[in-house]
């Protein structure tokens, strides 16, 4: 329908009455006053959608035909009324819902996409260009990097398409919090996996020149039949016992790393509990070091847990903020720790947080490589130790 046809309730006023009715609403006449003046059946509060709206000069850019702008609401807030043409459904302005410019922001939103996956498709042959895989052999791994590749492999089946599923696909956590960020670079640096391009859709993004993801949700790719083969002998050489020799001095910095990721993630979980801050993360990663010298993973979790409690204790008590109990917190575990060491008294092993259950990089280190199973978190865990622990680990 065209817009310039006059409502029925003002096609008895002739042009010139039809001008002055407008001249006079715009002007501020009272609404009721030319109701009455001008005969309109209609109510004050309806003669605003009754008149007919300005004709503009400029023609509609998708039909030709004339602008038309509407006359503005006494009651509406718009600060500007609408453009819109007299013949289509096009309006001016980015909030135009005709046919013509959802297609054409459709048409744009499709290159725009194109434009993106092709950075993305580019930036990821770039990295499988500078990380090239040297070796496929388990002797020329270190004890870490084939850890994180079996734990990898088991956290991540390949699908249909040929690529590895994305982490967050299996109910088993890959690692403990950012450990897991940590061993993922490892593993992309040596080679043998690398982000893929056809990851679902909001997992990689492209900003500037920077191309970011999220870990859990990307899609991996790497040499499907190599990287088979190397996962085979990993569990081999941990079934028979068979290591390489540099794996051997790599045992207690590789329980250690596992173990301060595991302290540190549940030292987090309890701050959050208790909605309390803290400042400097390497301040307590040092912290949690000089405890697990001496402690294992669930003394740890001991000593975390009665460093979180007198904290909001503090909080309470003295009434002070929550970055200040946070940092009380810190200290208050290092205090029960040298209180434990110097007066010698057994320290309880805490559980599993039901919250953070164990991940598969402890699986397949405590399980498959040492042997121990969950004596990994209840006991500090060193070359000795194994060795007493299986005399033909070896």
């Amino acid at each position: 329908m065209n817009k310039l046809t006059p409502h029925p309730d003002i096609q008895h006023l002739s042009s010139a009455e039809k001008e002055t009715l407008m001249e006079k609403y715009v002007s501020g006449a009272k609404v009721s006053d030319l109701v009455r003046e001008f005969n309109i059946k209609c109510t004050p509060s309806q003669l605003w959608s009754r008149l007919p709206p300005r004709v503009l000069e400029h023609p509609c850019p998708v039909c030709g035909s004339v602008m038309v702008q509407d006359l503005p609401s006494r009651s509406s807030y718009r600060s500007s009324p609408k453009i819109h043409c007299s013949a289509c459904d096009h309006e001016e302005g980015n909030r135009c819902r005709c046919k013509h410019c959802q297609e054409q922001r459709t048409r744009a939103a499709a290159e725009e996409e194109a434009r993106r996956q092709a950075l993305i498709t580019q930036a990821m042959k770039a990295e499988r260009d500078r990380y090239v895989c040297s070796s496929y052999s388990v002797d020329a791994l270190p004890l870490s990097l084939g850890v994180a590749f079996l734990a990898f492999y088991r956290c991540c089946p390949i699908n249909k398409k040929g690529l590895y599923d994305p982490l967050e696909a299996n109910p088993v956590p890959f690692a403990p919090a950012e450990y897991g960020s940590t061993l993922l670079d490892l593993l992309r640096k040596s080679g043998l996996i690398s982000i893929s391009e056809h990851s679902p859709v909001g997992s990689i993004f492209h900003q500037g020149s920077q191309v970011t993801f999220t870990a859990e949700k990307v899609c991996w790719t790497g040499d499907i039949d190599k990287n088979l083969k190397l996962a085979e002998d990993i569990e081999d050489r941990a079934l028979t016992g068979n290591w390489p020799e540099h794996w051997y001095a790599e045992v207690e910095e590789n329980w250690l790393n596992l173990a301060l990721a595991e302290c540190k993630e549940f030292y987090d979980y309890c701050l959050d509990e208790r909605k309390l801050h803290v400042q400097g993360d390497e301040a307590i990663k040092d912290m949690l070091r000089n405890i697990l010298r001496d402690f294992s993973v669930g003394q740890c979790y001991n000593i975390i847990w009665q460093g979180a409690r007198n904290a909001a204790d503090f909080l309470v008590r003295r009434k002070t903020n929550h970055t200040h109990a946070g940092n009380f917190m810190a200290g208050a575990c290092q205090r029960a720790a040298d209180t434990a060491r110097a007066e010698g008294y057994a320290v309880k092993n805490f559980r599993r947080n039901f919250e953070l259950p164990r991940s598969m990089i402890s699986y397949v280190l405590c399980d498959v490589i040492f042997k121990i199973g969950e004596r990994g978190f209840t006991e500090r865990i060193g070359l000795e130790a194994l060795a007493r622990e299986s005399e033909n680990l070896w």
